[in-house]
């Protein structure tokens, strides 16, 4: 008989579930821990349709490993569809070199058989070099993974006031039930343009979904009485902490020059080790033809708001490929690079050959 056992979390697992991802840092020049307190069944289903949590379980009953299968709705070649996403992947060090990642991916495979999808995506920190030679190498029956581009995450850095960006024919106001119709056709007519963008409905701003967001989280651009843009800052805090674990390299050499510069000119320090990152997303982004002018307007909006204010970091989550990603030059910034990647079990080739060249659009808030 195996000495260990997979199955699916139960809402009684929340501390087993608490303590692997505690003690399973992502490595990096900055180590992170991606909490999901107080519930970690609860955060998963944040911005997701279905969310399921494999888990390894010793000899003892003790969570040693575990997996997070979601499924969500997005666009695809301008289509609703769902797509499944794979993450929280975390195996406690000594118990990398056992079968438990096979054993895992097969109990996923019989999960996935339900047919609910039919491939899924990923990402994985470029710096992860073990983990990405391990998943993309086929091997003990693991998925085919397939690079689709890198996707670029921002922690920005508030710090001064910067100047505001105007156009006479636009103006820059903030969310309210009045705009919340042509809130939600932003995004669905410019998430059509893109590739797994979320799709959604007005229910889903009242919900779990969106745990922790309002309508009055939205910046609006406005022009001749029509929404053009969007974007919203997205507080997760209540549902998923971002927890420094450690620096590493050229980071750790540069952390304390940096802080005491930090002092000096009185901008945010970066935290400690153990200490939550005081920040918020800019998520929904959805500006009209992409045009980065108005997203330089919504996003210096943003960031004016929320000067001396309890956050000391927002995050931006882009495609490499996006020309949005223009507007992130304006701004002191840590990037976080990443691989996304198409995975299934079958016909992963065939998948890839349907898509139509949009560009990839993720949720950073709830990836």
């Amino acid at each position: 008989m195996s000495k260990f056992t997979i199955d699916l979390a139960k809402k009684e697992d929340n501390p087993g579930l608490q303590k692997v991802l505690a003690n399973t840092p992502m490595d990096g020049r900055i180590q992170i821990i991606f909490q999901r307190q107080p519930d970690f069944l609860q955060a998963n289903l944040i911005g997701n349709k279905l969310s399921q949590t494999i888990v390894a379980r010793n000899s003892e009953n003790e969570i040693v490993g575990l997996g997070t299968r979601s499924v969500r709705t997005v666009y695809v070649n301008g289509q609703i569809s769902d797509v499944g996403y794979l993450s929280d992947l975390r195996l406690w060090g000594n118990y990398r070199k056992s079968t438990l990642v096979a054993r895992g991916y097969n109990y996923l495979k019989n999960l996935h058989n339900d047919q609910k999808v039919s491939i899924y995506l990923t990402t994985v920190a470029e710096e992860n070099k073990a983990a990405i030679k391990m998943l993309t190498s086929k091997k003990a029956g693991l998925p085919e993974y397939r690079y689709f581009g890198a996707y670029n995450s921002f922690a920005i850095n508030l710090a001064y006031k910067k100047k505001t960006i105007s156009q006479k024919s636009i103006k820059i106001v903030r969310g309210s039930q009045k705009y919340i119709n042509d809130i939600i056709n932003c995004l669905n007519r410019n998430g059509a343009q893109k590739q797994f963008y979320p799709y959604y409905s007005s229910e889903d701003f009242n919900g779990l979904k969106l745990l922790g967001f309002r309508i009055e989280d939205f910046f609006i651009a406005v022009k001749d009485g029509e929404v053009v843009g969007v974007l919203g800052k997205w507080d997760l805090r209540c549902a998923r902490q971002i927890i420094v674990a450690g620096y590493n390299g050229s980071m750790k050499v540069i952390k304390p020059i940096y802080n005491i510069c930090a002092k000096i000119f009185r901008f945010p320090s970066l935290p400690g080790d153990g200490e939550e990152v005081r920040s918020f997303f800019i998520s929904f982004i959805a500006v009209d033809d992409n045009d980065v002018d108005i997203f330089k307007m919504l996003l210096r909006e943003a960031y004016n708001s929320y000067l001396n204010s309890e956050y000391s970091h927002f995050v931006v989550g882009l495609d490499s490929r996006d020309p949005l990603m223009e507007a992130i030059k304006d701004y002191s910034s840590i990037k976080y690079k990443t691989n996304l990647y198409i995975v299934g079990w079958k016909d992963v080739e065939g998948y890839l050959k349907t898509l139509d060249g949009r560009m990839p659009y993720l949720e950073v808030a709830t990836l």
